[in-house]
């Protein structure tokens, strides 16, 4: 099983509630997934170059990244 882990928000500020929320998540989905031999976590790009400018969607090098 692969699984995602959530997005930065570029579109939002870095101290933004949503992203320390989406930290936390990835955080703990990387935890839960450790316990299960027969699921990983896919670490989405996490540069700002691989979205689009309004910074909420993944633009071709983002989406490049994360098929390979």
């Amino acid at each position: 099983m692969l699984l995602i882990n959530g997005p930065h928000r570029y579109d939002l500020e870095e101290s933004s509630c949503v992203n320390k929320e989406v930290k936390i998540y990835n955080k703990e989905l990387s935890q839960l997934v450790k316990k299960y031999n027969h699921a990983d976590v896919i670490a989405r790009g996490d540069k700002r170059e691989q979205y689009t400018k309004h910074g909420l969607h993944m633009n071709k090098k983002g989406k490049e990244y994360l098929s390979s």
